[in-house]
């Protein structure tokens, strides 16, 4: 009993932000405190973003290839002296790709059908497995090297079957469902960025192209706080102020 304790762990927060293509997630990732990119293949925004000046010049690891590449820049994050005080992930949904690929090698021989990866949905059961630990390596980094960790997700427009009535369309994070409930639950923040949309009186909705975070659960996204912030954050030309500026409110100014 004598390790006991009712005092919070300080420690640096989780957030994972989804949205649409092209809607500033990456520009978000970019503008957090000393912040440094892990890039999945072909999730290579930030350079662009960089080139053109969007962005600040960013550090970066060189474009991830593979999920062996994924596992060898946390250690190094993890066991390397250096002053970074955020690490992105841009995109899980990247990295959950080199995973499948990953898995469907090393334990299906490369068989992608109902004898191999596909059967009896086992490759995302072993997926999931490779997935918590990979989870569990950042939050090592995480209370290691006091970072904050930033984890992008792309977002879908997926049919809900509802079990309580009607069923309607809804924005998923576009993960495979055993990936995304381990990042949900592993996750201090899970924010939905999203176009503000008014309804004008003949009921039809309009953007004036300003963004909102979504905070909390709902029928149409999927959304959670821990930091006791409001339903929805009106998003500045600097999404990351954005979210300090509500996130420091909600803490009575501190």
């Amino acid at each position: 009993m004598d390790q006991v304790r009712s005092d919070p762990i300080a420690a640096k927060p989780i957030i994972t932000l989804h949205g649409m293509p092209g809607i500033g997630k990456t520009s978000f990732g970019a503008r957090a405190p000393k912040p440094i990119f892990l890039m999945s293949k072909r999730e290579t925004g930030l350079e662009t973003l960089i080139k053109n000046e969007i962005v600040p010049p960013t550090q970066h690891f060189p474009e991830i290839e593979t999920w062996g590449q994924f596992l060898d820049a946390i250690e190094t994050l993890i066991e390397s002296e250096h002053d970074r005080q955020t690490v992105v992930i841009d995109t899980a949904n990247g990295f959950e790709r080199l995973l499948h690929e990953h898995v469907c090698l090393r334990d299906f021989k490369g068989d992608w059908g109902e004898t191999g990866f596909a059967s009896f949905a086992r490759g995302y059961e072993r997926c999931a497995r490779d997935w918590r630990e990979m989870l569990d390596r950042l939050e090592v980094l995480r209370r290691k090297r006091e970072v904050t960790i930033i984890v992008l997700c792309h977002t879908r427009i997926e049919a809900f079957s509802n079990p309580e009535g009607d069923d309607y369309k809804r924005f998923e994070v576009d993960l495979h469902k055993k990936t995304w409930q381990l990042t949900h639950a592993w996750s201090e923040m899970v924010l939905f960025l999203n176009y503000h949309v008014e309804v004008d009186k003949k009921g039809k909705g309009k953007s004036a192209g300003l963004r909102d975070f979504h905070t909390e659960h709902s029928a149409a996204w999927d959304a959670k706080n821990r930091h006791n912030l409001p339903p929805e954050i009106a998003v500045g030309p600097n999404a990351w102020q954005s979210l300090i500026d509500a996130w420091t409110a909600a803490k009575g100014g501190k």
